[in-house]
């Protein structure tokens, strides 16, 4: 019976049902040595793809998981709305992904690629944007607070009413 569990029990037991456990890997803040929770072995690109509002709900009721979607392939998904604060997404592939209203605050975007991607209205607050390729993207208001965007390719992106203080471009 799955009565005596916690919602994080039931979801890690709800996936290995499912023949979804080994597609998840989520590490809870302070773990060493790579130890992972029992949500098990890799990405968790498949839950983010099951729908923003199910992503939501879980980042909500596991706040602290660190979120492992680095050299994930996100092209053209549509993430609007979606909570991917301090996701790391080193290398991601989300070339004309739609982010608009995202929050993306601290999140590690390093190498990404977003060429064409719909960030408008996203909350970028403290990313870090380092050698990301933002070209084309619409950042239009964006909240670019803080940001590190060290090398970060803007050719015709649209960064019209973007807040860009404090953020770093050089």
């Amino acid at each position: 019976l799955l009565v005596d569990m916690d919602a994080s029990q039931f979801f890690s037991r709800w996936l290995i049902l499912n023949g979804l456990g080994a597609l998840y890997r989520f590490t809870q803040p302070g773990e060493q040595g790579g130890r992972s929770t029992a949500m098990a072995e890799q990405e968790p690109m498949h839950l983010l793809t099951q729908g923003v509002p199910l992503w939501n709900s879980w980042k909500r009721e596991h706040p602290g998981v660190r979120v492992d979607l680095k050299n994930a392939l996100l092209r053209g998904v549509d993430l609007r709305e979606a909570d991917l604060c301090e996701v790391d997404l080193t290398g991601a592939d989300l070339s004309a992904a739609i982010l608009s209203q995202a929050r993306l605050q601290r999140a590690n975007m390093n190498q990404a690629l977003l060429p064409q991607a719909d960030l408008r209205g996203g909350d970028l607050r403290g990313a870090t944007l380092c050698g990301t390729d933002l070209r084309n993207a619409d950042l239009s208001g964006a909240d670019l607070r803080e940001a590190q965007l060290l090398g970060t390719q803007l050719q015709d992106a649209n960064l019209s009413g973007a807040d860009l203080r404090g953020a770093d471009a050089e």
